[in-house]
């Protein structure tokens, strides 16, 4: 609305069509981070996340999701890679708040309105004042509230419907994977419950479920999961090259190399003792911070020291 396909300062006006897909073709741009987190974890990518939410990647798209859009629909090029731009780096900004916690959240949201969980609700609630804020102020400014389209331009019947079916589409698809991400998120957490409780089968069958696409955006911790229930169970070469396989797709996760570093100090086979201090030493390297390090450290050298009295 704020930003129309066609301004009195263009050379040229783009095409009907072009202005009846403005709305969908800026909803596409600004659920672009999650289009990638989504089909990079589709085909594996398990950094897909990171990636789709970067800053560079934000920029390069947007300039080439712009320069695309400005030569197909005519739009003027700094216009539209300003507003591809914008839009990509405008989620990454609404992410950010809400990893934070939206502002009076716990006030505005009590229990679960709607049978919605508390997260949710308080961000619907805080999109639709600021939507509503939005609108207001075009209202009291006598702008329109819906995309100006130039008044040459005759809207048939598909133009008028089309791109709001385009949008609500993509809304659907969104708030669908969405949901089923939540549902997989659950049951990583229920899997982790029967893990705790002793309930190692049962861990594994429901580690098999939360494992699904659209995985959660942590990679590597149904794998972590999986591989404590096999180490409990006995199967000590499965969960090693669990355990392995969940460091390499989060090298940033602290627990994944010391659950690594735990599995090898466990074991009563010389190299694999020799392994735990690597991973010990790597441990102190890359989180020398962290605050369960010394905790982690101990807990290795009493397994080292048990596996091998000699020593």
């Amino acid at each position: 609305m704020q930003f129309g396909p066609a301004s009195v300062h263009d050379r040229r006006q783009p095409t009907s069509i072009a202005s009846a897909c403005w709305a969908p073709a800026v909803v596409v741009a600004s659920y672009f981070p999650d289009i990638v987190t989504q089909v990079g974890g589709a085909v594996g990518v398990s950094h897909a996340n990171a990636y789709g939410h970067s800053l560079a990647v934000g920029v390069v798209a947007g300039a080439a999701l712009g320069g695309i859009w400005s030569a197909a629909a005519g739009t003027p090029l700094t216009r539209a890679v300003v507003i591809a731009i914008g839009s990509i780096l405008g989620h990454d900004m609404l992410d950010a708040l809400q990893a934070m916690g939206w502002p009076w959240s716990g006030r505005l949201v009590q229990g679960r309105p709607f049978g919605l969980s508390p997260r949710i609700a308080s961000e619907a609630i805080w999109s639709a004042l600021l939507f509503a804020m939005f609108l207001a102020l075009r209202i009291c400014t006598g702008r329109s509230i819906g995309i100006d389209v130039p008044p040459t331009f005759t809207r048939s019947s598909v133009t008028r419907w089309m791109p709001h079916a385009i949008v609500a589409a993509i809304l659907i698809a969104a708030v669908g994977t969405y949901i089923l991400r939540g549902r997989h998120e659950q049951q990583l957490n229920a899997a982790r419950r029967l893990l705790e409780s002793g309930s190692y089968i049962d861990a594994l069958a429901m580690a098999e479920k939360a494992d699904a696409w659209p995985r959660g955006n942590r990679p590597g911790r149904v794998d972590m999961i999986r591989a404590e229930a096999h180490a409990r169970l006995g199967h000590s070469e499965i969960a090693e090259a669990l355990f392995l396989r969940s460091y390499e797709q989060d090298p940033t996760n602290f627990w994944a190399l010391a659950d690594l570093a735990e599995h090898y100090a466990s074991s009563d086979r010389p190299e694999r003792r020799r392994l735990a201090r690597q991973r010990a030493d790597e441990l102190r390297q890359r989180f020398p911070r962290h605050p369960s390090l010394h905790v982690v450290l101990d807990g290795i050298e009493r397994e080292l020291s048990r596996a091998d009295p000699a020593e």
